[in-house]
């Protein structure tokens, strides 16, 4: 089907044309700016929405390795008020500390140094196998995400002829692929791992390889009666239910 005038130019690759659903050109997605017309891909499954966790490894000297759930706190408080306070105040030079930041982050690496010695560190073992979950990142790119979809929604009911709608529909479509790169980059470090350990922890490696032996798949957009495509979960039962029972 032409892309531009009479001609095509755009071409769309895939090793697994099973994944590819439809097809569509559409209006050019940059009216009045651009004669190409817009092609849609509507794929089978949603790439972005693994729901594996990354796993860092936790800095050893920070409060992040601490376990304070068993930690002595009397023991930490005693410590604390043993130490002279006034005297780190003096070795923070004033006209090098004119705002307080010096004296503030001695006093953070004090009580750092102290709850390292009076508490226990978190152990290791178990489920995360010396990591611990970590989605700060990609909760931030979804946030965001949202936060920019609202925004095109408002903009398409308020003023649907907006020159920002264009430019918003890119910065969601770029962070759709920053969040499937983190995903991605989650996968990648687990696996490593596992393959890593496999000697040392058998354990987390077959738990690892277990867990990826069954596929889970969604159920696919279904067309409805009048030829176009659904990707609502309602649509697609009603679809099935009366498939089903006809």
């Amino acid at each position: 089907e032409p892309t531009r005038g009479t001609n095509t130019l755009d071409l769309i690759l895939t090793n697994n044309t099973q994944t590819v659903v439809e097809i569509k050109v559409g209006k050019p997605l940059l009216v009045g700016v651009s004669d190409h017309l817009l092609v849609e891909g509507l794929i089978g499954h949603n790439p972005i929405s693994l729901t594996d966790d990354q796993e860092v490894v936790i800095d050893p000297h920070s409060f992040r390795a601490v376990n304070f759930h068993h930690s002595n706190f009397d023991a930490m408080n005693d410590m604390l008020r043993e130490i002279d306070w006034h005297h780190l105040k003096m070795i923070c030079d004033d006209e090098e500390d004119s705002d307080g930041t010096l004296f503030k982050n001695l006093i953070v690496l004090t009580v750092l140094q102290v709850t390292l010695l009076m508490a226990p560190p978190k152990k290791t073992g178990g489920k995360s196998n010396g990591f611990r979950s970590s989605v700060p990142k990609l909760n931030s790119l979804k946030m965001k995400r949202r936060k920019l979809n609202r925004k095109i929604d408002n903009l398409s009911v308020n003023n649907p002829s907006s020159m920002l709608i264009p430019g918003l529909e890119k910065e969601v479509s770029l962070i759709s692929y920053a969040i499937k790169d983190e995903i991605l980059s989650q996968l990648n470090q687990r696996e490593s791992y596992a393959v890593g350990t496999i000697k040392s922890n058998p354990k987390y490696f077959f738990s690892y390889a277990k867990k990826y032996a069954k596929c889970k798949s969604s159920v696919a957009p279904l067309r409805k009666v009048c030829g176009s495509l659904s990707t609502d979960p309602v649509e697609k039962a009603d679809i099935l239910q009366s498939q089903y029972t006809s």
